[in-house]
């Protein structure tokens, strides 16, 4: 009976509820009414109220797709700038396929986890690491975005295992546990703690304050090494044109190759272009290189050897007149192979040249005109004898060699006292300029082809009435019962023969 009643109760409220609605809308109604609005006008205006209702839906429903098109785009740069700025293998936080549950949401899912900004990690972090009020035993698990305004008995700092994408504005107390990972706009203003273990890209604007205690690995190095300037100011370019210039001039535009390059770039004497021994030491060099030096019995070893940074005049076989010109060069028996110079013609100053008993072939060398002296014998020479000789010499020692052609230019020398051109292969006859050699002492000329008679002006050089100076040596091939060449004279006086010897 009691349920019944309170049912009752219940209806009559609703009933009068309804009622009161009712009657509001007739009073509204009969008021529009009133203002001369009828019901067709008042449902053209609630249908244009309706679209304008329906348009602004649709404009509110396209702001909201395009501001969720924007926070879309906004999520993927953060999770590309995260993944550029953290090891995709560490396992701290991974962000794979962002996808939009439904749309305007204001959070997406993936796999179950919400998207964290990177703005707010970094200010997490920066969070952190403040002092708090009291300490407590585990971390909030979402950091406040202010940190407390007292701050806390004991200092609370976690460090985070993935270092900040954005340099801190403040300098810290203590270095980070990582290195940074893009390059800092400019110098650090303190010294590392440690020394790294490789060179910096490009050398400090700055020398180092303090001396390092240990040398450097690796050496240093420059794209522009200094150039010691020598010889008075010159570069080692400009020495090197200078020299080869001089050179030039002295042995008429053709070098040996091998001694100018050992006197420019290996000679420990690094001699100067105006330096008077320049000549002499590469014309001596250019005998070594081409009479094979580095074989010879002598001079390659020692105090005295060949191409050693002393003087040239101290070398085996060489002596130099009180000038430092040289003035012998001795090299008899010392297994010389090869041809003989033309650099030997540039001695000025050579007085005696023994270059016998040697394996050197090739044509007769050009002799310096200060010769007084020439031993070539038993070599294996070759060729015709020049036109013309050393003005002041007085002995020629050729003898068993291949030489060949014609005698008759050798009384050019006016002053020639020996002459030993046996054992060759010299022909044609005896000139009686032989004759004008008034102080030749020894004239031997056997074992060749000449042929002819000895002339009567030089077999008078053997006359007794010529007690100086006469003519004690003349051997020729006149031994056979006809023989190739003829010594005798009918102006000979006493028992003395033209030819003291035949073969």
């Amino acid at each position: 009976m009691q349920g019944r009643g309170v049912f009752f109760w219940s209806g009559l409220f609703v009933a009068l509820i309804c009622r009161t609605g009712v009657d509001a809308i007739n009073h509204r109604n009969n008021l529009r009414r009133s203002d001369g609005v009828s019901d067709v006008d008042q449902a053209q205006m609630n249908d244009r109220h309706l679209q304008k209702r329906k348009k602004n839906n649709k404009i509110k429903k396209k702001e909201r797709k395009q501001n969720k098109n924007e926070r879309t785009k906004q999520r993927a740069k953060n999770f590309e700038r995260y993944n550029q700025g953290n090891d995709a293998n560490t396992g701290i936080i991974n962000i794979e396929n962002i996808e939009s549950e439904k749309e305007g949401d204001d959070f997406d899912r993936y796999h179950g986890r919400t998207f964290v900004n990177i703005d707010e990690i970094s200010m997490a972090i920066t969070t952190t690491i403040k002092s708090s009020l009291q300490p407590i035993n585990a971390p909030s698990p979402i950091p406040t975005p202010h940190p407390t305004s007292p701050p806390s008995d004991s200092s609370h700092v976690t460090l985070m295992s993935v270092p900040s994408l954005h340099p801190s504005e403040e300098l810290t107390s203590s270095p980070s546990n990582f290195p940074s990972k893009y390059m800092s706009g400019g110098p650090s203003k303190a010294p590392s703690a440690t020394p790294s273990l490789y060179p910096s890209g490009n050398p400090s604007a700055l020398p180092t304050a303090t001396i390092s205690a240990s040398p450097s690995m690796l050496p240093s190095t420059s794209s522009h090494p200094t150039e010691h300037k020598v010889c008075g100011g010159l570069l080692p370019n400009e020495r090197k044109v200078k020299i080869e210039t001089k050179l030039l001039e002295s042995f008429h535009n053709e070098l040996h190759d091998h001694a100018l390059n050992w006197i420019i770039n290996v000679d420990a004497r690094a001699l100067c272009p105006d330096d008077d021994s320049l000549n002499q030491r590469y014309a001596l060099s250019a005998i070594y290189f081409d009479t094979n030096g580095y074989d010879w019995k002598d001079g390659n070893v020692g105090s005295d050897a060949w191409l050693s940074s002393g003087t040239e005049c101290g070398w085996f076989g060489i002596t130099c007149n009180n000038m430092d010109y040289v003035n012998k060069i001795f090299l008899g028996e010392n297994n010389l192979k090869g041809t003989i110079p033309k650099e030997l013609a540039s001695f000025v100053s050579l007085r005696e040249l023994r270059l016998n008993d040697n394996y050197l072939s090739g044509p007769f060398p050009s002799l310096p005109g200060s010769l007084f002296d020439v031993k070539l014998y038993n070599n294996q020479l070759t060729g015709e004898l020049p036109d013309t000789w050393p003005v002041k010499l007085i002995r020629l020692q050729i003898s068993n060699n291949n030489f060949s052609g014609s005698i008759n230019s050798i009384p050019t020398a006016t002053r020639m006292r020996q002459l030993d051109l046996h054992g060759n292969n010299f022909s044609g006859t005896v000139s009686v300029h032989f004759g004008s050699l008034r102080e030749l002492a020894s004239f031997q000329i056997h074992q060749n082809n000449l042929t002819g008679i000895i002339p009567d002006d030089v077999c008078i050089l053997r006359s007794s009435l010529l007690p100086q100076n006469r003519l004690s040596v003349l051997t020729a091939d006149c031994a056979s019962s006809n023989p190739i060449i003829q010594c005798e004279s009918m102006y000979l006086f006493g028992d003395v023969d033209c030819c003291s010897e035949c073969y």
